[in-house]
């Protein structure tokens, strides 16, 4: 289970885009565990002014930042 949220920004013609992610994971094995990530994104437009322009090419950079969370114990009886 995760929520999700997206942000769409423009620096000039340079697309961003961000997405923040909290997740909620059963991992066999183990107990719940919770992460956090952030990705960004750039959406560079090489022969075009927008990328939504027919027969525009762009490049896009883009990483990701996992941050383990909480680990929450569970008691099996």
């Amino acid at each position: 289970m995760y929520q999700k949220v997206i942000l769409r920004q423009r620096l000039g013609k340079i697309g961003l885009t961000h997405r923040y992610r909290y997740e909620q994971r059963w991992i066999e094995e183990q107990d719940f565990r919770t992460r956090f990530r952030y990705f960004l994104a750039f959406n560079i437009p090489l022969n075009k002014k927008e990328l939504s322009e027919k027969d525009s090419f762009y490049v896009q950079i883009y990483d990701e930042i996992f941050i383990n969370g909480e680990k929450v114990n569970e008691s099996v009886q």
